[in-house]
């Protein structure tokens, strides 16, 4: 099998947008044990599940979609054969 194949499908698995959040969390969870990184670790989870929270609740696809959509309108279906 290809390696950079395997390297992509890798890469994409830690860089899917939900994926990422759920890895920035558990890396601020995992940070609140040490003393010297608990303020970076609180920060990280914080901003984690705020984003989280962000996502799941606000129609934040449709106002993305939605920019696209009106910049690039949709073809017109041609009724008439030539």
């Amino acid at each position: 099998m290809d390696v950079f194949f395997i390297a992509s499908k890798i890469g994409w698995f830690f860089l899917t947008p939900s994926n990422l959040l759920l890895l920035s969390m558990i890396a601020g969870v995992a940070l609140l044990y040490w003393k010297r990184t608990r303020k970076l670790g609180f920060r990280l989870t914080a901003y984690g599940a705020t984003a989280t929270l962000v996502v799941s609740l606000l129609p934040v696809g449709d106002w993305l979609i939605g920019s696209l959509e009106r910049r690039f309108p949709a073809h017109s279906v041609c009724t008439t054969i030539p």
